[in-house]
């Protein structure tokens, strides 16, 4: 892909220079240089039919030979629903197909994954859904994809259209047990099965603020502008098999630092957009990851410079994991949406809110704005 888009470090480079800090750091150096724009891949060919894009093609030279990076072909009902995908790569491929009932809710879901270059690693999945009269999301069924017996079945409940109550025929009644302040912001978020509980703290704009466990240790924090973008987070992240402080910084959305507590270290980040959609990071040592997303901007694939793949990604639905390999420490997932590891939650353009938390048929994780476009569509958002 030829990335034609200057690195934002120049704009970026006088401002870090005169950062001043209350403690010596090791700081790796504040220049990045520019990407060196490869040819990888070359730009999507895409094709679309009654203004709908039926075709997401990617390719690219990779490793001396001519590759297929995703070859996605999409099919729509009248109402403009996706109900069939079939993406065929090189390396690996992967088949879904949708159902609706007659207002456009999902109702069924089928998928597969073939991973011809991972010994043809095979992964299905089956799921159902049935809705209330006033469109709010009754049950969850888990199928076997062979005998198409239902393996796990959840049921939800509500208080004014907000789940308070998932129950799992698999984990017992109560599996995830939810609490909302006046203004709809989830408040306790509390997981049965697994015996975790989260605390969540919200301002006056229904911004998180903070998240604690059940032991009230803190989580993360969350500081925004007056925009209403993170402009920092402090958080416990994994590192190195131990837990440790990590502070992130965005001066905006193109650039960001991350320092370390532990290791003393600051490092940088630039992040290159097209159309509001980020298609490319570059850190501080030269490391390029290329993001191809799919039709809803979901991140499918994560390249670096020579096209290898860093990451793959395919999603179930409406958002949860369905295949992810390679490298797992990538945030951008579905809707092009980045994942807090520290409280499971995902979050659109940094913003992060929690106002009006519904009907999700996820592990509550947070999904904001276009959760799902044409594939199912969750109503009472």
């Amino acid at each position: 892909m030829q990335i034609e888009a200057k690195s934002p470090v120049s704009e970026k480079q006088k401002r870090i220079n005169h950062v001043e800090y209350n403690r010596t750091l090791k700081y790796k150096r504040s220049f990045l240089r520019k990407p060196p724009y490869p040819l990888i891949p070359k730009p999507y060919p895409l094709e679309y039919v009654k203004g709908r894009m039926v075709r997401l093609n990617s390719s690219g030279d990779v490793d001396g030979s001519t590759k297929v990076l995703q070859d996605a072909v999409y099919s729509f009902n009248p109402n403009n629903n996706i109900t069939g995908i079939a993406n065929n790569s090189t390396d690996w491929s992967a088949q879904y197909d949708y159902g609706y009932d007659g207002l456009g809710r999902l109702t069924n879901a089928t998928g597969s994954y073939l991973g011809i270059a991972e010994g043809n690693l095979s992964r299905e999945f089956q799921q159902s859904f049935s809705y209330a009269k006033n469109g709010n999301l009754t049950s969850k069924r888990v199928h076997d994809p062979v005998s198409g017996n239902i393996t796990d079945e959840w049921s939800y409940q509500y208080t004014n259209h907000q789940v308070t109550n998932i129950d799992s025929s698999k984990s017992g009644n109560d599996a995830f047990v939810m609490q909302y302040d006046a203004n709809g912001n989830l408040t306790r978020q509390r997981d049965n099965a697994k015996d975790l509980t989260k605390r969540i703290q919200v301002d006056s704009q229904d911004r998180i603020t903070q998240i604690q466990d059940g032991n009230n240790a803190i989580l993360g924090s969350y500081w925004y502008d007056e925009g209403g973008f993170r402009i920092r987070k402090s958080s416990l992240e994994p590192k190195n098999n131990q837990f440790a402080n990590v502070e992130i910084l965005y001066p905006s959305k193109f650039f960001g630092l991350e320092f370390i507590e532990a290791e003393n270290v600051i490092t940088s980040v630039n992040n290159v957009y097209l159309n509001g959609v980020r298609i490319a990071a570059l850190n501080e040592v030269g490391a390029l990851a290329y993001f191809l997303t799919d039709q809803v901007d979901s991140v499918s694939l994560v390249l670096d410079d020579e096209g290898k793949t860093l990451s793959k990604m395919q999603y179930l639905p409406y958002g949860e994991t369905f295949v992810q390999r390679g490298d797992l420490n990538f945030a951008p997932k579905y809707n092009s949406q980045e994942l807090d590891r520290e409280s499971g939650f995902t979050f659109t353009m940094r913003v992060i809110t929690i106002r009006g938390l519904r009907g999700l048929p996820v592990r509550i994780r947070l999904l904001t704005g276009s959760l799902i476009r044409r594939v199912g569509t969750v109503s009472r958002m």
